[in-house]
Parts: structure tokens; C-alpha cells; sequence
């Protein structure tokens, strides 16, 4: 049996990697494959498994409609062009099994995919997103929102949608969509990280987290400002970038990648230890973190860790960031773009254990239960079983 994977983003791109292998697992001599729209799906190709369709990553990395500057970079490199080759190869594809991951716009691509059964992970919107608040902009509308658009693809396209909560789930069945459900949250299915002791300490341990995009090295060099004015602790960074950012006034090793470890920063009494693919391992030890991604700080609330959060202009903007705070709440807390305050905050946050409970147990709440990947799958599978 064919099944295909159809994801827009890096975010979107990992989920859908998590139901390949999980479906593998259950179902070896199943035929996977992946069409990712907007990322390269290095992920996918990581697990061996095969890639159609172009693989072209835009200026904005999937951010093009959160402001206009971002949508002009992408029009001029070609989105629409790119947009008009994929619906091409989309409508040249026939499978037995087609599992979307992502938003309208993934699900309104896959309409071009001839298939006998197609499945919906809608991993972006939550109905807390929708609360109606002074500021919000149009264009903020299809990524907060249920459309009449989305829900009319929803209604005939899909044998089945699973979304990230039961709240938006129950809200989507009270307007008439039966064939939904909440089965847990995949984000959370890979956080299964072991601490590292030799980072636990008596003083709090600092998670970074810059994101995968291109604002990832200016978010670093605002997060460094901003640990200077603690003068002394330490801080663990999730990094997926390159060195190019700046380190003036840190005394800077390079080391050999053991366990991951690929660089350190000092100043005064203060050490940032850079690692690679130690991500659930740093989530597993810190006790705060600064955050400027999508995906990666939504999964650190989800495990009860405070996250501080600041724009960082042209991609990642506030707008996106109010947008995160409307799903997550007290566990994020938004700062001004200045290192000062930020410091400030996360000095506030470890001092006050009533907000910085408070900031937990929101996370937590908001971001649902693991264990989603595999009861999906198996569902998938059951639903696929009983039409045959």
C-alpha cells in the first residue's frame, strides 16, 4: 500500500517524519514517501525515505504571509512560479493513502492529489488562537482561524482530521464537523531527552533557542547581550545555525562535536555551551528559556518551562509572536527587543515562584498530551482497515 506525506514546513516537516516512522514500524511493507512544499525535507531523507516534488526554500522559510515584506521576497524569488510546478506534479500523483500535515494551505494542495483516502493533521491552528483581541491584523486570519475555506476542504476531502487539542476539536464538532478528534499532540512525542548532570547546578540552568530561520543569528547576538548583564551562571543552546554571528567580548572555543558539544562562549563568571541534536536533552535540564522559534518553544511550555520571547524584525515579528502567546498564554511572556529587559524578565521569573508556576502549569495545559504519533497512526491504520 502507498502512503504519502504531504507537509509545509520545518515544523511540519519533522511531525510528518515522526508518522513515517511510526507507520513503518507498524506497517514495514508499507511504501512511504514525502512531498514537503516549502522546507527541503532533509528529515524525511534522513530516514530513507523518498522525496517528490521540488525542494526549494523561500526567502521567508514559510513565514510569507506574516507581513508584507516577507510575501514581496518570496513573490520575487519565485513563489508563484514554485506554486504553479508543484500543483503541476501534485495532480500528476496517484496513492492510496494521503496524510496532510500543516494548514489550509497544505490541505488545498493536497485537493490536487488523486487518492482513495485522505488524512488531515492540522498542526498550526488552536482555537485559543482565535481570541478576538484589539491589534490583530487580516493576514493573521487563515493562520488563527478555522475559514469557511479550510472548513469546506475539511468536510470534503477528508476521511478523518486530528488536531493538537480537544477544545479545538470539540469546537470543530459543535459547527458540524464529525470526523475529527484529538488524540494527543506529535510535537510532544520526541521530547523523551535525558538531563545532563554535568549542566545541573544549584542556580538555574538557561536554555536557548534562536530558531532554524534566518533572523536565528541576530536572535543569538541579542540573547548573548542580554546574558551579559546576568554576570554569572550558564546557558545551553539548541543550535542549528552557523558561526556567523557576533561574539565580540566572549572568549570563543571551538570543539570537536563530542556529545554534541561544538562550541562555548565565556564571559566574567558566565558559559554558553552551543550543542547539536542535544535538543530533548537541553529541554531535559533547563529551567527557563529564551526563545525566538515556533515549534521549539511551544514543546518547551509543553514540559512546564517558562519561555521569554522578543521580535526580531523582518522575520520574526511580534505579530507572530502574540499570535504564540494566545496559544501558550502565562507560559510565555513577551519582551521588548532589548537585552536589559529581557534579562530583566528572566530574573523576575526565577525569583517569583507564583508566576513562574503559574508560567508551567499554562504550558502544559495548553500544549496537550504526548503519545500522539502513535495512536494517529493507529487510527489511520484501523479507519483504513475497516473501508477496505
Amino acid at each position: 500500500m502507498n502512503f504519502l506525506i504531504l507537509s509545509n514546513g520545518h515544523g511540519e516537516d519533522t511531525i510528518g517524519a515522526s508518522f513515517a516512522f511510526e507507520l513503518l514500524l507498524q506497517k514495514p511493507d508499507a511504501i512511504v514517501s514525502a512531498f514537503p512544499t516549502v522546507d527541503d525535507g532533509k528529515i524525511y531523507e534522513n530516514l530513507g525515505i523518498e522525496i517528490l516534488g521540488e525542494r526549494k526554500i523561500m526567502p521567508s522559510g514559510g513565514f510569507i504571509f506574516h507581513n508584507f515584506e516577507l510575501f514581496k521576497n518570496d513573490i520575487k524569488a519565485g513563489f508563484l512560479s514554485m506554486t504553479v510546478r508543484q500543483i503541476y506534479e501534485l495532480s500528476k500523483i496517484k496513492t492510496d493513502v494521503l496524510l496532510v500535515v500543516g494548514d489550509v494551505y497544505a490541505l488545498f494542495l493536497s485537493s490536487f492529489i488523486k487518492t482513495k483516502q485522505r488524512f488531515y493533521y492540522q498542526s498550526l491552528v488552536s482555537v485559543h488562537h482565535a481570541k478576538k483581541e484589539a491589534g490583530k491584523i487580516a493576514n493573521r486570519y487563515f493562520m488563527e482561524n478555522f475559514s469557511y475555506f479550510e472548513r469546506a476542504l475539511m468536510r470534503h476531502l477528508l476521511k478523518h482530521a486530528y488536531l493538537r487539542d480537544t477544545a479545538t476539536a470539540n469546537y470543530l464538532k459543535s459547527i458540524g464537523l464529525e470526523q475529527v478528534s484529538a488524540l494527543g499532540n506529535p510535537m510532544l512525542d520526541s521530547l523523551d531527552g535525558k538531563a545532563m548532570l554535568e549542566h545541573k547546578q544549584i542556580s538555574a540552568t538557561i536554555g536557548l533557542l534562536p530558531g532554524s530561520r534566518k533572523h536565528a543569528n541576530k536572535a543569538m547576538e541579542i540573547m548573548l547581550a542580554s546574558l551579559s548583564h546576568l554576570k554569572s551562571g550558564q546557558a545551553l543552546v539548541a543550535w542549528l545555525g552557523d558561526y556567523s554571528f557576533n561574539t565580540v567580548g566572549w572568549k570563543k572555543t571551538l570543539l570537536n562535536n563530542q556529545n554534541g558539544l561544538i562550541m562555548t562562549l565565556e564571559k566574567d563568571n558566565f558559559k554558553v555551551f552551543f550543542y547539536q541534536n542535544r535538543f530533548a536533552d537541553i529541554l531535559a535540564t533547563v529551567d527557563i528559556v529564551i526563545g525566538n522559534a515556533g515549534t521549539a518553544n511551544e514543546q518547551a511550555a509543553s514540559l512546564g518551562i517558562p519561555v521569554i520571547s522578543f521580535a526580531v524584525e523582518p522575520t520574526y515579528k511580534r505579530s507572530f509572536i502574540d499570535n504564540q502567546k494566545r496559544l501558550l498564554s502565562h507560559a510565555l511572556s513577551i519582551c521588548k527587543t532589548e537585552p536589559r529587559a529581557i534579562a530583566a524578565k528572566l530574573i523576575e521569573l526565577l525569583n517569583n515562584k507564583d508566576s513562574y508556576n503559574q508560567a508551567s502549569k499554562a504550558g502544559q495545559e495548553r500544549m496537550g498530551k504526548a503519545g500522539g504519533t502513535k495512536k494517529i497512526i493507529n487510527d489511520i491504520l484501523e479507519k483504513i482497515n475497516e473501508s477496505d
